[in-house]
């Protein structure tokens, strides 16, 4: 645990200088984001420091980032941040919006930098850039499509699968360039995926060291890379999150006991091996219940 002497914490009125300000972030860089709340009970100086985002720029700098999973697996609007390791634990405030579709499992999630998107029901397509702290409207894709994954893959970002306005089950994928703000169409990329119903999940999908994994749902199996241990062909692959973390693959769903309890496993993937080598991740932080059926789930490195 790092602590600040008297002498080093700034009193109650007084202004931090830049240089005070530097020195101060770079030790709370070193604390976990669960140990954060606590600084805006110290002072209004902590408080604002915390705010500016000084301390994350800082950990971003010195490599002290670490993954957090972000999940919504309950009912209302509550979600909850573990490490990676899922022994440590924080409930998040709950979303302020009174949109349905936020209270159901009708939105997704996405992390940009620090910070938990939440979207519901949208029409068009937008990019944000984190340089110009803008967004920006994208040229709409070949295909039109709901219910697809995304994911970004050796410099580019795609979108793969899900349903055209007609409810068919799209197999084709595309590539967008944002230096020429277009979209390239590629056919074919989920031929093998197996279609059974039309109320399945999207492709459940996650990159690790560059190389794409699937999670086949009717079979429980990563593509061509052996058994996943979850349930997630009772629900079509609903329910189940499925995620890299880092170097890793990480699976949370229900398991394959009678009482269906919620679990979560990681393994270090590898194309050149035919079976993946899961870990269940057995000794959770009190306090803390996942169900079953996980609404939403998201990765954040913080």
């Amino acid at each position: 645990m790092l602590m600040l002497r008297d002498d080093q914490a700034p009193k109650v009125g007084a202004s931090l200088s830049q240089s005070k300000r530097r020195k101060i972030s770079i030790i709370f860089a070193r604390l976990p984001c669960f140990e954060y709340w606590k600084l805006q009970f110290r002072n209004k100086k902590f408080l604002q420091l915390l705010k500016s985002g000084e301390i994350f720029r800082v950990k971003q700098e010195k490599g002290l980032v670490k993954p957090y999973v972000i999940l919504h697996s309950g009912a209302g609007s509550n979600w909850e941040m573990f490490d990676k390791d899922f022994k440590t634990f924080q409930r998040l405030p709950k979303v302020s919006s009174s949109d349905y579709c936020f209270f159901l499992s009708d939105k997704e999630t996405i992390c940009v930098g620090t910070q938990l998107i939440i979207i519901g029901r949208e029409i068009e397509g937008i990019v944000y850039n984190a340089d110009a702290k803008s967004w920006t409207m994208i040229n709409v894709m070949h295909k039109a499509r709901k219910f697809s994954s995304g994911c970004f893959l050796r410099g580019k970002f795609y979108v793969l699968g899900g349903r055209d306005e007609n409810d068919k089950h799209l197999t084709c994928g595309e590539s967008y360039d944002e230096t020429t703000n277009s979209w390239e169409l590629i056919p074919d990329m989920l031929k093998d995926m197996t279609f059974i119903t039309p109320s399945q999940s999207p492709p459940l999908i996650a990159v690790v060291d560059d190389n794409l994994y699937m999670l086949e749902t009717s079979l429980n199996e990563l593509r061509k890379l052996g058994v996943v241990p979850v349930s997630a062909n009772t629900t079509f692959g609903l329910g189940t999150a499925f995620k890299s973390m880092g170097d890793r693959l990480q699976v949370v769903g229900s398991s394959h006991s009678w009482h269906r309890k919620g679990i979560v496993y990681s393994c270090r993937p590898s194309p050149d091996v035919e079976e993946q080598h899961w870990e269940e991740l057995k000794y959770w932080c009190s306090g803390a219940k996942l169900t079953q059926f996980i609404h939403n789930c998201c990765v954040v490195f913080a």
